[in-house]
């Protein structure tokens, strides 16, 4: 049997490359594929997207062949969660082979707007905002070289999600979700966290690890032993 490929999209500011060590944990037959957002990391020199229709284009168009080749599921974290859905919504309008599961992770569901509009602060406050978050490392706020690099990328990111519209009728996909999210995060609501079962027929499941917005770093193990469970259960279905 081929591989399953397993595309992952990571949190704003985040770069794919921070997938790259679960290669070593995961089982063999899973294909890991971190998938670059523009602007950083292999596509460092590409403008950023700080428009989320466009960054949801730009994604859509680089996993097209990947998709294609194969049985697939997604994992997005955060504003990567956010990004699989919509993308989701291009796949199923453009009748494109649809995933064998979807897990968004550290994320509320799409109608839940985030509380406030940060991504037009100044500097200094808008890295105190962020740094709440967890996941940035604490030079950021001293160092103002690496700021200078780091401090577009996620301003951008900040701006796409804040400024993000949700559809207006709650479409449903046909594929199993699944749900990971963190018992201290103060950004995930535990309970509309189970609304994201509004949005498929094809079943959700709920997975709650403890720690804050950066649960999948905090329980790399857990959420990595996870992922190759999910992955048994797909291939009992090919």
């Amino acid at each position: 049997m081929s591989k399953i490929k397993l595309l992952c999209l990571p949190y704003a500011g985040g770069s794919a490359q921070v997938f790259l060590d679960w290669k070593r944990d995961l089982h063999a037959d899973i294909e890991l594929i971190p998938v670059e957002l523009p602007g950083r990391g292999k596509r460092f020199g590409e403008p950023l997207r700080s428009d989320f229709n466009e960054l949801v284009e730009d994604i859509y168009q680089s996993i097209k062949n990947e998709i294609n080749s194969g049985p697939y599921f997604f994992f997005g974290h955060s504003m990567g969660s956010l990004i699989v859905f919509e993308v989701m919504r291009r796949l199923k309008v453009e009748n494109q082979p649809m995933p064998m599961c979807c897990i968004f992770s550290g994320k509320n569901p799409p109608h839940v707007s985030l509380r406030n509009h940060i991504h037009e602060l100044d500097d200094e406050e808008f890295l105190a905002k962020i740094f709440g978050y967890g996941g940035i490392p604490a030079e950021m706020l001293t160092n103002k070289e690496l700021a200078s690099i780091f401090l577009p990328i996620i301003r951008s990111d900040f701006q796409a999600i804040e400024l993000y519209e949700p559809p207006a009728e709650r479409e449903q996909m046909d594929c199993p979700f699944i749900v990971f999210y963190g018992t201290e995060d103060s950004y995930v609501s535990t309970d509309l966290v189970k609304e994201w079962s509004l949005y498929t027929t094809g079943g959700c499941e709920w997975y709650a690890y403890n720690g804050g917005h950066f649960f999948i770093q905090e329980q790399r193990e857990q959420v990595i032993k996870q992922l190759n469970s999910i992955l048994d259960g797909i291939k009992t279905r090919l």
